[in-house]
């Protein structure tokens, strides 16, 4: 995720106290330990999320932190925000010195189809939103036992006077909505803070089959068609003849000449929650010499993190499956990468 940096420090003018980086902005309730979503806003199109301390079958088996997490319930929309005040900055953020970072916990309880999303919004004085950056439509499937650290933030522009964090859950299927969050953090940086890849650029998601080429080597297709991995489509496209992995086998992404995009996680959608073996992330810019990205990591349904700090851009990406079997049951649709050019 997001590596730390030496910040400097910096005068917030007005007489407003100096802005020594990291500041940590105090949220109220962050972790749903008042037992309720006090704190908190129901934003537009939804209700506040609800709190509990249940852990055990069908619920995530570990509370993240403290002794309480936040439940999306039974509703289709849980949509709730807050408001920190970083007005003490002005004068920094004026002068383009501050980047705001959310980071947050969150599970989805194995379901293919509910999901979370999250938002960082700069807004000024009288409460305009003058900025926005989200990651949406994650899912973190096959973590029925664990949670998902997500983070991102936002170089916040002139006029910015508060920051709001903002977390939504949404349900598409079933009674429950199975998203849950906890240990929402909201952290002020420097401006040399590395900005975080997102769900939102070219490349991440939607048809991208003119720009983006599938290839792969010692990895035979039991059926369907490498591209429609990109196709935009939640169709059945294609599925893995079994194998097992032995490092020799890839999924290679030619983003095509002259591009380059820094890629630290990615979502894989398939029809049902059977994983592959264990896999490597890695990325070229001669198709030949390759370098890891992050660890190791089990390749599922949903939300993939391959973890690492690099801001190194790449042309080519490839998923090099290194042990365990890749399984002929699901029906892969699609990959979403997050992305930003470098």
């Amino acid at each position: 995720m997001s590596m730390m940096v030496n910040s400097p420090r910096f005068s917030a003018g007005g007489g407003g106290p100096p802005f020594t980086p990291p500041v940590v902005m105090s949220l109220t309730n962050p972790g749903a330990e008042a037992g309720d979503a006090s704190g908190w806003t129901a934003a537009s199109g939804g209700v506040v999320w609800s709190s509990i301390n249940t852990s055990g079958v069908a619920w995530p088996s570990t509370i993240y932190e403290g002794s309480r997490y936040f439940w999306a319930g039974t509703v289709t929309d849980a949509r709730m925000y807050q408001d920190a005040d970083v007005s003490a900055y002005a004068t920094t953020i004026d002068a383009g010195g501050v980047v705001a970072e959310m980071t947050c916990s969150f599970s989805t309880l194995d379901n293919l189809n509910d999901y979370f999303s999250i938002f960082v919004r700069a807004l000024n004085s009288v409460g305009t939103v003058l900025s926005t950056v989200s990651q949406q439509e994650l899912r973190a499937n096959d973590l029925a036992a664990g949670w998902l650290l997500q983070d991102l933030n936002l170089l916040l522009p002139s006029g910015t006077r508060s920051v709001r964090v903002e977390v939504h859950a949404t349900r598409t299927g079933g009674t429950d909505n199975d998203v849950h969050l906890d240990a929402v953090t909201l952290t002020l940086y420097s401006n040399s803070r590395r900005i975080t890849p997102t769900f939102a650029s070219s490349i991440s998601s939607g048809d991208r089959t003119a720009t983006i080429t599938v290839s792969a080597t010692n990895i035979t297709a039991g059926g369907g068609s490498l591209s429609g991995l990109v196709d935009g489509s939640q169709a059945n496209n294609y599925f893995f003849a079994t194998a097992t992995g032995n490092g020799t086998g890839w999924l290679k992404f030619d983003f095509g000449s002259g591009a380059s995009w820094v890629i630290d996680e990615f979502i894989w959608r398939q029809h049902n929650n059977t994983s592959h073996g264990t896999w490597r992330w890695e990325g070229s810019n001669d198709d030949s010499t390759w370098t890891q990205i992050g660890s190791d990591f089990t390749l599922r349904s949903g939300l993939n993190q391959p973890g690492g700090t690099s801001t190194t851009g790449y042309r080519y990406y490839r998923l090099r499956h290194m042990s365990g079997s890749r399984s002929t049951s699901p029906w892969l649709r699609e990959i979403q990468f997050r992305a930003r050019a470098p």
